[in-house]
């Protein structure tokens, strides 16, 4: 549960955006069981229908036989039961779901970070046209969007946490490998996936002011304690990998993301995080440290490949705002970082953006990518830190 001290930390100073500056509501839905009790309201309310729709049928039915009309109060049961779950959804329904505006952010990790490297001149992996192969004509779709599409907005929220914000116990599903808290949970708190939190519900919290980021995986709010699969803090002046993890990678989740701030502003200067199927299973290679992947293909790309955007590539197709994403793809890339159900690169969510603008990044397939060879890079396999020049 949420405790009353904050973690020990001087607030952030004024120049270090804080939850404030996050234009969204005051109040969010949460995954868990905020979401669970209209879906029982809603649940009881349709089974009452049911109920009041039989007794209807069957008074008709027997009424044209001529035969005994069943009782009236049979219908009360039901029709209580309607009453009372449509009125129980009425009170538990979370508020409206607004997508927030995000802040611009300073940049999240040191400059020696593999994420902020120019890979335009690195070689072509000697397997990239297998890797490429065996992942079939898949589409590039933007993991980032401004509205609500089958019950979630895509993209990837953060929140900003300083010494003020309460810190909470996490109830880990495993045991073992994650850091095990607490967690500084922002109020109100943006969770991925919402309003219907369908997909990984990541937390992210950083605090610029002492260099700290939290990220939880399934995150999930259940009679007012938090739960988690997994979860992990991050030392942002560090480039060794801490302990706990939540992406199948091993990656931190925000330096990977691509912002609206930094698309208005004409670019994105680092890496992006990718997410495709057919990720092969049982490897991955550095800038990786795990994997989740699922394909015995052994041409599959391993966890951590490198994706870059061929230079001849025809960006003519693309809107204003797809094209500084593909710009990016270009110079710094996109790294494997999770297996997905379809080719996409990690965004924020904000309702500024041009859904229609980001979708054309669709008209790029994975075959207008080519592999590169990262491993001149590497400084450690243990370490972000990459033997390039920074941005």
């Amino acid at each position: 549960m949420i405790g009353a001290v904050a973690h020990q930390a001087d607030p952030a100073p004024p120049d270090f955006p804080t939850q404030a500056d996050i234009n969204g509501p005051s109040e969010t839905p949460l995954p868990g069981t905020e979401i669970f009790w209209p879906v029982l309201g809603v649940f009881l309310t349709f089974l009452g229908l049911v109920g009041v729709t039989a007794y209807v049928l069957l008074r008709r039915r027997r009424m044209r036989r001529g035969a005994e009309i069943p009782r009236r109060r049979w219908v009360v049961a039901p029709a209580l039961v309607v009453l009372f779950g449509f009125a129980f959804f009425l009170i538990t329904r979370p508020p409206a779901y607004v997508t927030p505006e995000f802040p611009a952010i300073p940049q999240v990790l040191p400059d020696e970070a593999f994420y902020y490297q120019d890979i335009s001149d690195l070689p072509v992996h000697a397997d990239s046209p297998d890797m490429i192969s065996s992942l079939g004509p898949l589409p590039l779709n933007p993991a980032a969007g401004s509205t609500v599409r089958n019950g979630s907005v895509l993209g990837r929220p953060f929140n900003l946490s300083d010494a003020t914000t309460p810190l909470s116990s996490v109830d880990m599903y495993y045991k073992d490998g994650p850091y095990p808290g607490p967690y500084p949970i922002t109020n109100p708190a943006y969770v991925q996936s919402a309003p219907s939190f369908k997909v990984d519900n990541n937390y992210i919290a950083v605090d610029f002011g002492t260099n700290q980021m939290w990220e939880l995986g399934n995150a999930r709010k259940n009679f007012g304690t938090w739960n988690a699969a997994s979860g992990a803090l991050w030392d942002l002046t560090s480039l060794e990998y801490p302990r706990g993890r939540v992406t199948g990678s091993g990656f931190p989740i925000l330096p990977g993301l691509f912002t609206y701030e930094e698309v208005a502003g004409g670019s994105v200067d680092h890496v992006v995080s990718a997410g495709m199927p057919g990720t092969r299973e049982g490897e991955f290679v550095w800038p990786a440290r795990a994997t989740d992947g699922t394909s015995t293909d052994p041409k599959a790309p391993p966890m951590g490949s490198w994706f870059r955007l061929k230079v001849e590539t025809d960006l003519s197709d693309l809107g204003p705002q797809a094209s500084v994403v593909a710009e990016a793809l270009k110079k710094h890339g996109m790294v494997l970082a999770d297996t997905g159900g379809a080719l996409g690169v990690d965004g924020t969510p904000d309702r500024r953006w041009d859904d229609a603008d980001l979708a054309t990044l669709r008209t790029l397939t994975i075959e207008d990518f080519e592999v590169v060879d990262s491993s001149g890079l590497m400084v450690s396999p243990n370490s972000m830190s990459a033997a390039g020049q920074g941005p």
